[in-house]
């Protein structure tokens, strides 16, 4: 067995106690028991000379896995964090096909070692029963009494009862009760004062004076040099640090206490509480709860806040289109924030799956054995979404979770945010949607959809399988919703994806949903209104508002000026449709193409120029005219100006033949013009007979929407060099 640190115990007047040398020493045996305080019991442990052997070797195994364990993921978070960092480099030249080699074997070797040391750990704790039970879990023990030492810190062990009962002895102490929380603490705090009282009372036992001649000596040493007392004023301050990513109203800091529960001591021992060398404070050090994680403590209070990124490097969704040919739509990721407590905390500490139901608006955890490491280099997970997907069974059976974690009473709040890769920042990833506690975070059961947008009680909703945004392994679903504040970032992911897939349909969302984005962007580019100004209950709701909008101003001659700034605002910035759906582009369009005998005669429609001497001489409407013109100008491919031109109806929704809507708006474009040369006739027949020649066959991939009379736009390659890429980014946390 690989030796760890041990717990050194003192000798006095030539007695030759046990003595837990430090690691690679030969271990004495002889003299009186060793004697610990056993956190949380109100007893003290009392280990015979002849069983000090055993209980070391179970101290080192039980610091030694958790270690080992965190050692791995530590590596493993380095090597992924490298290779991210190299592929999203300039960086292909001979030195980086080495490097990058060598990474891949890093990361290859680290997933093993991080597997292999998880089992180890799992092995330790499967013997473990119900944290509602006495009979078998882990024990927090500080010595009594050690030799005089220089430390500045306690020594902590951690043991599991049923291994040293064999050989040690639980005395219980005077007015001790089953609530150690009830004898020994004050306002949440360990009250020292109590627990020396309980200390003192107990030196008047026969039984002491006789197996502990030294220790009414002990009890009048200096208060500073015991680990007990060490141990409760470390643990009391613990509860003071301040806190960068815990938040929220249970963690007032008037909520605060100390916790000596069962629960809290497996927390503490899986995160990596143990303090045998007395090097550090057990309480201040670093703990890996999870590769790639970000992990904050409060041990005391046996609370843990985890903020990762799953999968990392991002995860490819991509699509089946009808017959069979799979595009990629572009990565996503979720970042997950877990506040958890006790058994909750000590699950994520064991790397272990998490059960999770939600109740009254809270998620109740424990850890469920299950697939640890998802082999593969970060960025290359990819999930596939098909229409009727029905290859998923549903999963209705409850996941048995490991004994150890059962029967805890703390719960975890959690929040996940869905997070798209941006071409238009950066090509880093950004949140889009979130799904908190209270609306299904990986609690359904039966779900068989991979992913599956709709438009429900005026929000856009995301139902998907766990493992199709956290990575393969991860069960259940999850439910996201679009707030507000993240409306016009899932806007953009939707039309991105469009882009992507070179706006074929995009069957993970329902029509409905689709057709209430279309309107809601439509209505927000020519109003200058925000989008959610349109967000109504049900989808029909948005068509008849936006409907309505679009009515009102063509409708009278009293608002031929409004038409006129519908137009105007679009020549001014053809920008502003940056972000529009065909559907919405093609309705647009239909609607500047609208005009009565007002609109004839409104200066703001046409160019003012030469207007007085002859209206119909230079073109008609040509602001008008203008105004479609850049519309088409951001369309993106041909694939897509066919989609728009079955879309110059009123309605988003409705169809129409592609030749019909072609000539519809030849026809509006060609309307007063002559075939003389500028400035006597505008040509925009003509512009748009060469906008169609120089599109693009296909839709740049990975690329930001621009111009197609632009230079960005002639020079995009087909597939971005950064759209395959992965990317580990820090984003905005729109969950808490």
């Amino acid at each position: 067995m690989t030796e760890a640190s041990t717990l050194p115990a003192d000798t006095e007047d030539g007695n030759a106690q046990t003595r837990l040398m430090p690691q690679g020493r030969d271990v004495a045996i002889g003299g009186s028991p060793l004697l610990f305080y056993a956190v949380g019991r109100d007893k003290l442990v009392s280990v015979s000379p002849e069983g000090a052997a055993h209980f070391i070797e179970e101290c080192r195994l039980m610091e030694m896995v958790v270690e080992d364990h965190q050692s791995a993921l530590a590596e493993l978070s380095a090597a992924n964090s490298n290779y991210v960092a190299l592929m999203m480099s300039a960086r292909r030249d001979h030195r980086f096909l080495m490097d990058k080699q060598l990474l891949q074997t890093a990361i290859v070797q680290a997933q093993h070692k991080v597997e292999d040391k998880n089992r180890v750990l799992k092995s330790v704790i499967e013997p473990l029963t119900n944290l509602s039970s006495d009979t078998n879990k882990v024990m927090e023990l500080i010595p009594i009494r050690r030799g005089e030492s220089s430390a500045e810190y306690f020594r902590l062990a951690y043991v599991r009862s049923h291994i040293i009962m064999a050989f040690a002895e639980e005395i219980l102490l005077p007015r001790g009760n089953v609530d150690a929380s009830e004898s020994v603490m004050t306002d949440g705090l360990v009250d020292w004062e109590k627990l020396r009282s309980q200390l003192e009372e107990f030196a008047t036992t026969g039984k002491i004076q006789i197996d502990f001649p030294w220790f009414d000596d002990w009890l009048k040493k200096e208060e500073t040099t015991i680990d007990l007392f060490k141990w409760s004023k470390a643990l009391n301050e613990n509860l003071k640090y301040s806190h960068s990513i815990v938040s929220g109203e249970e963690h007032d800091r008037d909520s605060y206490r100390v916790e000596l529960s069962a629960e809290a001591q497996l927390m503490r021992w899986t995160s990596g509480a143990s303090g045998l060398s007395g090097e550090i404070n057990p309480f201040e050090g670093t703990a890996f709860l999870k590769a790639d994680a970000k992990a904050e403590l409060v041990l005391a209070q046996a609370k843990a806040t985890v903020d990762f990124y799953t999968p990392v490097g991002g995860l490819m969704l991509a699509c089946e289109l009808p017959g069979g040919q799979v595009m990629d739509l572009g990565m996503i990721r979720c970042r997950t924030l877990i506040a958890g407590a006790g058994g909750v905390g000590a699950s994520i500490a064991a790397e272990l799956n998490l059960n999770i139901e939600v109740s009254e608006e809270r998620l109740q955890a424990n850890g469920v054995p299950g697939e640890l490491v998802s082999f593969g280099l970060p960025g290359e997970q990819r999930v596939i979404l098909r229409e009727n997907d029905s290859n998923h069974a549903a999963n209705n059976e409850v996941s048995v979770g490991m004994e150890a974690f059962a029967g805890g009473k703390m719960d975890a709040s959690m929040g996940v945010q869905l997070e798209w890769k941006s071409p238009e920042e950066g090509n880093t990833f950004q949140p889009f949607a979130k799904a908190v506690a209270g609306r299904g975070v990986l609690a359904g059961a039966g779900f068989t959809v991979d992913f599956h947008v709709r438009y429900e009680e005026g929000k856009f909703r995301i139902s998907a399988r766990a493992g199709a945004c956290l990575g393969f392994g991860s069960k259940g679903k999850i439910d996201f919703e679009v707030d507000t504040d993240l409306l016009m970032e899932f806007v953009k992911w939707v039309v991105y994806q469009l882009k992507n897939i070179d706006y074929g349909k995009l069957i993970f969302i329902d029509d409905g949903a689709y057709y209430a984005l279309s309107n809601i962007v439509a209505a927000s580019s020519v109003s200058g209104e925000a989008v959610w100004n349109y967000l109504e209950d049900r989808v029909k709701e948005v068509s008849d508002v936006v409907q309505e909008y679009f009515y009102g101003i063509v409708d009278g001659a009293n608002l031929a000026a409004r038409r006129g700034d519908f137009s105007e605002k679009i020549n001014e910035d053809l920008m502003i449709l940056k972000h529009t759906t065909p559907d919405a582009k093609g309705m647009i369009i239909y609607w500047l193409m609208q005009t009565n005998a007002f609109d004839r005669m409104y200066p703001g429609n046409r160019d003012l120029e030469g207007w007085w001497e002859s209206p119909s001489l230079f073109g008609f409407m040509n602001d008008r005219k203008e105004a479609v013109m850049n519309v088409l100008r951001l369309i993106q491919s041909k694939s897509e100006l066919r989609s728009v031109m079955k879309r110059v109806v009123p309605r988003v929704g409705e169809v129409i033949d592609l030749r019909e809507g072609q000539r519809i708006v030849e026809a509006f474009l060609a309307k007063g013009e002559k075939n003389l040369p500028p400035p006597l006739s505008s040509h925009y027949e003509s512009d748009f007979l060469y906008l169609r020649a120089r599109l693009r066959e296909n839709a740049s991939i990975g690329t930001e929407v621009y111009r197609n009379d632009s230079r960005d736009y002639f020079t995009q390659a087909s597939v971005s060099s950064n759209f395959r890429k992965p990317c580990e980014n820090m984003s905005d946390c729109v969950v808490y």
